[in-house]
């Protein structure tokens, strides 16, 4: 890996932590539009940028940790832990799918 293909990564890291601030702005108004307006759909669609952000936020992990640690190298990484942390991330997925489907279907009725 080269010193410039190292900083770009890194820029690349600190784009994912201005997502997770912004995503993070997105929970605290949806959740105080919630609390003034208790409109169904509100719940949902809290529950979607919440989990989203978690999603972000453990992307944001496994990326630091591949450039940082890892080194690019996969035998450095256990395959026991990446498959708990696939799973980990498919479930995360899976759920902010979930809660998209319900915002659509709360915002039909």
């Amino acid at each position: 890996m080269t010193h410039g293909s190292s900083k770009m990564a890194h820029i690349v890291i600190l784009g994912y932590i201005i997502i997770l601030l912004v995503g993070t702005w997105a929970a605290v108004t949806t959740y105080q539009m919630l609390r003034r307006f208790d409109l169904p759909f509100l719940r949902s669609l809290f529950y979607s940028v919440v989990i989203f952000n978690l999603s972000v936020f453990l992307y944001l992990i496994s990326r630091y940790v591949w450039i940082n640690l890892v080194r690019h190298d996969p035998s450095n990484v256990n395959p026991v832990i990446e498959g708990v942390f696939l799973l980990v991330i498919l479930i995360v997925q899976l759920a902010w799918t979930y809660t998209v489907v319900r915002v659509v279907v709360e915002l039909q009725r």
